[in-house]
């Protein structure tokens, strides 16, 4: 069955109620399924900027007390006792059967903000990558009867979100506000030529024969109001991201 558009977050599992003996340490689920509702991510460059600065000073402070003081000894930590060492019993890996695992397509919009940012003498390189509401798909995960242990599934899972995000890169940069928004502009434009011609083939397959010239006459108003006003929207929108990212980019060389 296809994915839904919008799904909320769902979590269902189905363990086996009786694993077989066989199976030692073998975790057995029937049917597993994880369901994601779209995300919106707001990341905005002023912020980031202090927290990245907080964490420079943190790392610093703590760098500096390791080498200005002394570490302690095994003497001073064990007193006059002898050192025992430490055997590490190794616990086996649990592994995990999945008759079905699925989890569905992870839908992210990302929105970069540099408003109130002030680069400094670092560039003002990053204050063009402003974009808002740029969607990032990760590919759904489906794997029947998969027996793997838990580092497996790991660099699996990584390795198919990792490959879904270098697909989907070229939305990130087709987003950005400094060249007019142009996968948005693409997006309204194509909008409007298919209500153009899809909006009259409904008005005249739906109607009755004897009100198909005026099914036809609704479809055609219909279809050129979307073309109107989805080219307006998108020519408007990318001239004011243009413009918007051209006034950031000044402000910044005359600070």
């Amino acid at each position: 069955l296809p994915w839904p558009r919008e799904p909320a977050t769902q979590l269902l599992l189905q363990v086996a109620r009786e694993p077989s003996r066989a199976s030692g340490s073998v975790l057995c689920l029937e049917a597993s399924s994880l369901r994601l509702a779209p995300v919106d991510i707001m990341v905005d460059m002023a912020h980031l900027d202090v927290l990245v600065a907080s964490l420079d000073s943190l790392s610093a402070l703590v760098a500096g007390e390791g080498q200005g003081g002394k570490s302690p000894g095994p003497a001073a930590l064990h007193g006059n006792r002898p050192l025992v060492p430490y055997e590490r019993k190794e616990v086996p890996e649990q592994l995990l059967y999945a008759e079905a695992l699925e989890v569905s397509p992870l839908v992210l919009h990302v929105t970069f903000s540099t408003a109130g940012w002030d680069p400094g003498a670092r560039g003002s390189a990053l204050s063009l990558a402003d974009m808002e509401r740029a969607p990032v798909r990760f590919a759904g995960l489906r794997l029947r009867h998969c027996t793997a242990g838990r580092s497996e599934l790991l660099q699996l899972a990584a390795s198919h979100y990792t490959r879904s995000l270098l697909q989907e890169c070229y939305k990130l940069l087709g987003s950005a506000s400094a060249l007019g928004d142009p996968l948005g502009l693409l997006h309204h434009l194509g909008a409007g030529v298919y209500d153009f011609v899809n909006a009259p083939i409904e008005g005249l397959v739906g109607a009755d024969p004897l009100q198909r010239p005026q099914g036809l006459l609704l479809g055609l108003l219909a279809g050129t109001r979307s073309l109107v006003g989805n080219t307006v929207y998108a020519l408007s929108n990318a001239a004011y991201q243009v413009s918007s990212s051209a006034h950031r980019e000044a402000l910044a060389v005359h600070r």
